[in-house]
Formats: C-alpha cells, structure tokens, sequence
C-alpha cells in the first residue's frame, strides 16, 4: 500500500490555493499512513492476541485517531465534485439582464434569423472562431431548438461558450477535478488496506464501521 500512496501523494498539485482546501485534508490523512503501518505490526507482534483480537485492537486505534478524518476527506471529496459538476453547468449559462429590454429584444431577432439559416451558417455564427458572443448567448437563452439547432448540439454550444468566456474557471475547474481523482483513488487504496486489517467479513458491516465507527455484533 505504502509505494501506491506515495505515488498518488506525488500526483497531487501541492501548493496550489485553487485546492488549498482539498491538500489540507489530503495531507491529514497521508500522514497517517506510517503511524498505520507501525499499528500493524504492533498489534500483529503481541502474542498475547488472537487474530480477533489483533483486528479488534487495530480498529480501536483506528476509530480513536484516524477514522475521523478519513471521513473527513471522504465527504469533501463527495461535496467538492458536486460543486464541480454545478460550476460545469453554471460556467456555460450565459448572464443576462432582466432589466434590458431591449437586449433581450434583440437576442430574440438573433434566434429568428439563426432558423432562417443553413446549417452550416448557424453553426459558423454560433461556433466559428471570429463568431459574434451575442450568437451564442442568444442561442443559449432558450432551448437551442428555438434556434435551429438541435438538442444534442447544445452541450457543444456551451463548452464553447465556456472556452471562449471562460477559460480561467474552466482551468480552475479542471485543476480540482484533477486533484479530486488523486484523492479518490488513495480514499480506495487505503479503504482496501484498512478492509484487510479490519477483521470484519461482513462487507455491510465493514461499511458500518468505515463510515461510522459502528463496532460490529461479531467481527
């Protein structure tokens, strides 16, 4: 386990105030790691434990000093890639003023002329490198059918309205999701190695007690 984590510990964009939140509860968790490790073979060593006895003990120093901030992690990763998938959404929304009559008026006369339109003129308006944002946002305002284009373009009509509007949030973005997924997968390889330690067969309670501490009936 150790050589695992230590190479996802290197894959996580340290320094960096974009996850700052994120690499603080990271590195709680890392580093107990080697105190883990030492609890292991302290428990293992003791002769006077039988192997119930030996995972009953390594639980106990488990819920007492570590558990807690397992947990930790495991709900900000929950709660921050929710965020993310909002902020996805949010970043390829256009802003609009419902004060401006007039703008709205004309972001209408956009729509009315993009269905006028062949394909490809809609989508080089609307997609093109020198296109006109207006197009864009007009198109976005309402179901991009309204505009002539079909539903299935409108995922790409806000990516690119995102790239072109956007592209620091996007970044921001990426760099959480990138830091998100390191996290993930040392939460799985350290919840695999603490299954193995447990001494709790039963992966319902497993569960239990990862997630609350619950001591099972029988381990």
């Amino acid at each position: 386990m150790v050589d695992l984590l230590t190479t996802l510990r290197q894959r996580f964009p340290a320094s960096d105030p974009r996850v700052a939140d994120l690499e603080g509860a990271f590195n709680n968790v890392n580093s107990f790691v080697p105190i883990v490790t030492k609890w292991k073979v302290e428990a293992g060593s003791n002769r006077h434990l039988s192997p119930a006895g030996v995972a009953s003990a390594y639980r106990k120093r488990m819920g007492e000093n570590v558990m807690q901030e397992v947990r930790r992690m495991h709900t900000l990763i929950k709660d921050s890639r929710q965020k993310l998938d909002e902020a996805r959404v949010n970043v390829g929304k256009p802003k609009y003023d419902p004060s401006d009559m007039m703008a709205a008026a004309h972001r209408r006369e956009i729509r009315e002329f993009l269905r006028t339109v062949d394909t490809s003129q809609r989508l080089s308006l609307v997609l093109g490198e020198k296109a006109d944002p207006i197009f864009a946002a007009a198109a976005l305002e309402l179901p991009t059918v309204v505009s002539g284009l079909p539903e299935e373009q409108a995922a790409m009509v806000r990516e690119v309205y995102a790239e072109r509007n956007h592209p620091d949030v996007l970044e921001h973005i990426q760099v959480r999701e990138e830091a998100l997924e390191v996290m993930a997968a040392f939460a799985s390889v350290f919840k695999e190695d603490v299954r193995k330690q447990a001494g709790i067969d039963n992966k319902k309670a497993f569960e239990a007690w990862y997630d609350t501490g619950t001591e099972p009936e029988a381990a």
